[in-house]
Formats: C-alpha cells, structure tokens, sequence
C-alpha cells in the first residue's frame, strides 16, 4: 500500500513554477521579480516582451474586479469537500465550485453534497479556466494543503495523483487581506 505523502518544501517550489507557466497576461520578468522580492521592494516594469506580454497587448487584457469574494468561496468548497470526501482532487475544486454536472461528480456523491446544492453566485471566477487559475494560486501561496501519491504501475511506470486534504489553518484572514486580480481578454484572436 502506498501512504501519500505531505508536500515538502521542494514540491511546493514545482507548484509554485506550475503557476509561473500557467499564468497568463502577466509579464514573467515581473512574476520572477515578485518571487524573488522582499516585503516592499517594487517591481519592475513590464518588459514587453515576453509570450505574456505580447498576448496582453493582441488580446487588449482588460483587468477583472478583485476575485476575493470568490477565492474565499472557494476555500469554502475545498473545506467542504474535505471534510467529507477522500481524495478530492484538483478537477472536483473546479467542478464543484463552478457547479458542473459530470458522471464522474456523480459516482463520487458531490452533486448531492450540502457544498454543491448551496446557492452562490460567482462574480468574477466565472470560467473553469479562471477557477483553475485561482486554485493554482491557492496552492502555490501554501494556503492550501495538498499530497502527492506515487503508484508504480510496471517496473519503470510510476503515475503521480495530487488529491486536495485542506485549508492552511487561519488562511481566510490572509486571502481577505490580499488582491485576488485577474485579467481578461477584451478582444479574441483571429484564427489563422
């Protein structure tokens, strides 16, 4: 039987470069500078020039309303769903918070949990791929508590599964007190 394993501080560090690479519009000097940065140091200006920047610029990013309010109705969810489920992972956050309706949702209960039937309207975490983001940052500030599984499948096969187990104890307070903004296309693509 393999026991999960609580994420160390290395792991931590490859969730924190996960939302590093998932992050869009926002210039990847700036995002470097502020990981590295001490309270209060400024950070630079965008460079320009970088993939995030370019893509700020072709799709006119227009910054959303602060997502607090929905980042804490998230942890909400997560609070719910871990109080009651086991091995709840990333993909039931997002289903749940942005209440989908899936087969899978359904074999595991959540679509009758107490979280799922409550009426909440987000405002401003509307998509799947905003929620995702929001998770993602959840997680990479430490606010929420995760583990990793290793299952070797055949000799040299091993499979990695990421379930969610909590909120960091006194993090509301914390998220409250934070800027949760994103940033939205005003114009799409054209495809060539």
């Amino acid at each position: 039987m393999v026991t999960p394993t609580p994420i160390s501080d290395a792991q931590q560090k490859i969730f924190q470069v996960q939302s590093f690479c998932s992050a869009k519009y926002i210039c990847r000097q700036q995002l470097i500078a502020k990981y590295y940065a001490w309270d209060g140091d400024s950070l630079p200006d965008k460079c320009g020039q970088c993939d995030n920047c370019v893509s700020h610029i072709e799709d006119d990013a227009q910054q959303l309303q602060d997502a607090v309010d929905d980042v804490c109705e998230m942890m909400e969810v997560i609070r719910c769903l871990t109080a009651q489920y086991e091995n709840v992972t990333p993909k039931d956050i997002i289903n749940v918070f942005t209440r989908a309706k899936t087969k899978d949702m359904d074999t595991k209960g959540y679509l009758t949990s107490e979280v799922y039937r409550r009426i909440y309207t987000r405002k401003v975490l509307v998509s799947k791929d905003f929620a995702l983001q929001a998770l993602n940052d959840l997680i990479a500030s430490g606010f929420v508590k995760q583990i990793c599984e290793l299952k070797r499948q055949k000799e040299c096969q091993m499979t990695c599964s990421t379930y969610i187990i909590g909120v960091k104890e006194s993090a509301e307070n914390t998220v409250r007190n934070r800027s949760w903004v994103y940033l939205a296309p005003r114009k799409r693509r054209n495809k060539k």
